[in-house]
């Protein structure tokens, strides 16, 4: 789909990315407005459907955070849904990292990601995919976590798409459980984990274990994290205790929440603790409460409900508003 062509109501700017399941356009919005991020769903198997369906409803309830990418619209295009998002500027975090970002200015970030992370987790939801590929920067050079394709609703009575034995998420940030599969052991503390790997690589440019898979999973469920002062000797010892204690194997020994990881990190700044920005409303769980329900037929394509997703032919003017810079396909 070229420049020009439309997306439902958006018309498309350029292709950003482009992956197996799905592809993401730089888009202008109906008024002409400009720039948001359009993810199309490209795959029409039930289990991506689903993952689709609730990453649109995470991003729904915790966009209202100021370190979560908000979701501006949903609809349909052809039978395929889409979800848009504001594009923001700053690239990703990631990126930043690869650039020779200050120490200092990447430990602030990674404190507006604790929190982010924090609220998602008070709300019910487990990202279980943090990695700096998932964190943008926006205008003003905040942090904002995205692409929660496949957040764990705690709250859920069922996890259809997660079995024992199923391993979820990106090799390099994976934690213990999630590692050998225990589906059950997942909860905000696996996050945490992840949280001291990009410590650790803030700190020494490094991840604690890599290399090829088989290499790489045998490390991390069972062999201790190095200390990042033995690859970066100038590590002050409070960050790496920091770093040690999320990267603990049993998860009962970590941090016990994200926001502990942000004050601990504040402290090593110098900064008084503030405190979480926003305190999230609790909420039910995914499927019963919102009705933002995908009723996927798949000769007939999709039904958004109550979030108001719509199709290319009863497009209705929305109330999204417009953001910045790139958007990064998961």
């Amino acid at each position: 789909m070229g420049p020009g062509s439309f997306v439902g109501r958006y018309r498309v700017v350029s292709e950003l990315g482009r992956g197996g399941m799905g592809v993401v356009y730089a888009v202008s919005g109906p008024e002409g407005d400009a720039p948001f991020a359009l993810k199309l769903l490209l795959e029409q198997r039930p289990d991506v459907v689903e993952r689709f369906r609730r990453e649109a409803e995470a991003m729904r309830f915790l966009g209202r955070h100021p370190g979560i990418v908000p979701l501006r619209d949903v609809g349909l295009h052809q039978g395929h849904p889409y979800l848009v998002m504001d594009r923001l500027p700053g690239g990703s975090l990631e990126d930043a990292l690869k650039g020779g970002l200050p120490r200092a200015r990447a430990l602030e970030l990674l404190v507006e990601v604790a929190r982010a992370l924090h609220f998602a987790h008070e709300a019910g939801f487990v990202h279980r995919d943090v990695k700096p590929a998932n964190v943008l920067l926006d205008a003003r050079g905040r942090a904002q976590v995205t692409d929660f394709g496949i957040a764990r609703d705690l709250q859920a009575t069922t996890e259809a798409l997660t079995r024992t034995g199923a391993i979820v998420g990106t090799l390099a940030y994976l934690a213990p459980e999630q590692a050998d599969g225990r589906a059950a052991a997942i909860d905000r503390r696996t996050d945490v984990w992840a949280l001291g790997v990009l410590l650790f690589e803030v700190l020494t440019g490094r991840r604690p274990f890599d290399g090829p898979t088989a290499q790489h999973l045998f490390g991390v469920l069972t062999a201790p994290a190095p200390r990042p002062s033995s690859l970066a000797p100038d590590v002050p010892p409070d960050l790496e205790a920091l770093c040690l204690h999320a990267l603990e194997k049993d998860p009962a020994r970590r941090p016990a929440t994200a926001e502990d990881v942000a004050r601990a990190l504040e402290r090593a700044l110098g900064r008084r603790d503030a405190g979480p920005a926003t305190q999230p409303a609790r909420r039910g769980p995914l499927v019963a409460a919102t009705g933002l329900a995908l009723a996927l037929g798949l000769g007939a394509g999709v039904a958004f409900g109550a979030l108001g997703a719509r199709s290319e032919d009863a497009a209705q003017p929305g109330a999204a508003s417009p953001g910045d810079g790139p958007a990064r396909p998961s």
